[in-house]
This record gives structure tokens, sequence and C-alpha cells, in this order.
């Protein structure tokens, strides 16, 4: 069978922090019971909000390496950093904001308040955040800019910025060290 396919199975069986029942946020974004919208912050950060249209609660989840694309060229798609869940009852809404790391060393930012997409797992990307307890650091940062070079085909090319200083001008000027 195909290496990656295993690998993801891998990774989705390791210690999954929610029940059998969870719709992963891609999925979530197709179901006709649920309005889901992905709001950027930068680089660092994005708002998931699910409302629920159904008579019966449900749980949205997302892991490292679910992809927030965006759907203007050039500029950052991102992934999140740990896993996340949430519990939304029936016909409720309910938003948490959760931290991301880039995913292209020289994108611009993505435009603050642009509806994202979300896509499912990378499994490469799962595999490198399976540890992540969230936040956001350099060095995990270097790491995603290197794996998505590789994915990519391309030599990765080393940051120039501390980055402890935050972004400015794309995600070569630094990352948010927060």
């Amino acid at each position: 069978m195909n290496r990656w396919y295993a690998v993801l199975s891998a990774v989705t069986t390791l210690a999954l922090p929610w029940s059998v029942g969870a719709i992963p946020l891609d999925q979530a974004q197709r179901d006709r019971s649920l309005t889901v919208q992905l709001r950027p912050h930068g680089y660092t950060s994005v708002t998931v909000s699910v409302h629920n249209r159904s008579d019966h609660a449900v749980q949205v989840t997302a892991l490292p390496g679910t992809v927030f694309d965006d759907p203007v060229e050039g500029e950052q798609d991102l992934t999140v950093t740990a896993p996340m869940r949430l519990d939304v009852p029936a016909g409720a809404t309910v938003s948490r904001t959760v931290s991301t790391y880039c995913l292209n060393l020289h994108a611009a930012p993505p435009s603050e308040g642009r509806e994202m997409t979300a896509r499912s797992m990378l499994a490469p990307l799962a595999l490198l955040l399976k540890d992540a307890r969230g936040g956001h650091d350099a060095n995990t940062q270097q790491r995603v800019w290197t794996l998505m070079d590789q994915l990519r085909g391309t030599v990765a090319k080393a940051a120039t910025a501390d980055c402890t200083t935050g972004c400015g001008g794309g995600c070569g000027g630094g990352c948010d060290g927060g």
C-alpha cells in the first residue's frame, strides 16, 4: 500500500484526543448542517468558528498537519500546531483561536479576516508536528519550512531573521516567538 497512507494511519491512531464520532475540520466545511469559518490573524493563528444547525451536538477536530489554504495566490497557507477539538451543541456557535505555522518562507501573510479553507492532514507535516504542544516556536517553524521546501522539490533556505522579534513583511522576515 502507499507509504504515506501507512504513515497517516499510524499518526491518526496515536492517542487521539476525541471520540470516534468526531468530524475532521475539512469534512465539517462540507457538512450542510454546519457553517465553518476560518479567519487568519497573520502567520501565527486562525480563529475557527463552527455554527451547528443540527438537532444534535457535534465534535469538530483538527490534528497538526491539517492545512488552512489561503485562496489568494502568493499569500500564506498555514497548519495547526496542536490538536484542536470543538464541542458544538445543537443550535450553537463555538469559536476558538488556534496557533499555526506558515508553510512557505517567502509568501505574504494571509489577508486579515479573509476566509480560508481546511484541507485534510498532510502526512509528512503531521509526523513533524505529532509531538507539538501548541504555541509557536522558531525551531519548529524552520523545520516546517524545510519540510515544505523538500516536498516542493526545492532546496530549503534558512530564515535570516531573528524569530523572536515577530513577523515583518513576509514569513522570511521572522515569526512570532510568543
